[in-house]
């Protein structure tokens, strides 16, 4: 679907009231957000105020190595265009976090809007002023700033577009503000998320993807490389629903070179374990067989399960995959967009 027109700052009140309930809305949304890419994240209470000099702390592992990279996120609620006011106190915030937080490697910059064409060459040219030109780059998504270099930072901002994608990835979130995201959700029987399990494995959601890829940390060998989906329905409806079956669509399979690689919650029923044959485009999963019969989805009721695809990463006869789902009920069939998968061979 489209990306939301209206921003948070036109549909939230104005002040200080406007800019608790933004930052409560950040806080949710990101944590969700980084918590999927199997990233660490600590969030400051309303009553605590910043932590470290910022809203909120990311932590990312980098791989094959004991370091961390933390990212700072901070929160203004700021239209655009900016003022003069408000251009200082951006700067005045983000020196205060280099100067409390000096293992910061990434401060990010939240605002409900996109900026204008002004604020955007103002931004940008701020984000160069801390900019470490000796800096190592050893993938796009992990950056390393030699040690003692504590003045420099990775400057980056998250506007309308940003909150609105994310909105889209949590909508259990983003049908909270946007009634077309509501809307999406809307419908008799609904698959409202598909996500892989990136807390007990060593998979984690790429950034911008719908895509999931295994992280190679040496410290995580206690962790699974297995993949385990999770799926989350929401039945609207006032009927009763048996899904029979699931059909595991085989999209793609193919090997690409690789170097250096890189307050409510919805509980799991439970885990359904199934080993694909990848001679087979569609693998039937048959629920009668495995569990005794079909998972009952009742009326005005929301139902959470994971399927556990063993040896996935093993038997794969490549290192790239793309797979989809195909939920067969009693009288319809609810099908998922498809799931890119990268992992190591």
């Amino acid at each position: 679907m489209s990306l939301p027109k209206v921003t948070l700052y036109q549909k939230l009140g104005k002040g200080a009231e406007g800019a608790l309930h933004f930052a409560r809305i950040m806080n949710q949304l990101i944590y969700a957000d980084d918590r999927e890419m199997g990233r660490e994240v600590i969030t400051s209470s309303d009553a605590s105020g910043d932590y470290k000099g910022v809203d909120l702390v990311s932590i990312e592992k980098i791989p094959y190595n004991n370091r961390k990279q933390y990212i700072g996120y901070q929160f203004k609620f700021f239209p655009s265009p900016l003022n003069a006011d408000q251009r200082k106190e951006i700067k005045k915030s983000l020196e205060k976090a280099i100067e409390k937080f000096p293992d910061m490697h990434q401060w990010v910059l939240v605002v409900p809007e996109s900026f204008n064409k002004a604020d955007s060459e103002w931004f940008q040219k701020l984000a160069k002023e801390y900019e470490n030109p000796n800096e190592i780059r050893i993938s796009d998504h992990f950056v390393i700033s030699p040690p003692g270099e504590k003045k420099y930072v990775n400057v980056s901002y998250i506007g309308h577009v940003g909150i609105a994608n994310m909105m889209l990835k949590h909508p259990d979130i983003g049908e909270q503000y946007y009634d077309e995201i509501a809307e999406k959700r809307s419908g008799n029987l609904v698959l409202t998320k598909v996500s892989v399990d990136t807390e007990n494995t060593n998979w984690q959601r790429i950034s911008g993807y719908n895509a999931f890829s295994i992280r190679p940390y040496y410290d995580d060998n206690k962790k699974s490389n297995e993949l385990i989906f999770d799926f989350q329905f929401i039945n609207n409806s006032d009927f009763i629903y048996h899904l029979h079956q699931i059909n595991v669509i085989i999209e793609n399979v193919w090997t690409k070179l690789k170097g250096i690689s890189l307050d409510e919650i919805l509980i799991s029923i439970g885990t359904v374990e199934f080993q694909l044959d990848f001679t087979k485009k569609v693998n039937t999963i048959d629920l009668s067989k495995i569990l005794g019969g079909p998972l009952i989805f009742k009326p005005k009721s929301s139902k959470r399960f994971n399927l556990h695809l063993l040896k996935f990463a093993k038997d794969c006869p490549g290192n790239m995959a793309e797979l989809k789902f195909e939920f067969d009920f009693n009288n319809m069939k609810v099908m998922s967009d498809i799931i890119g998968l990268d992992f190591l061979k």
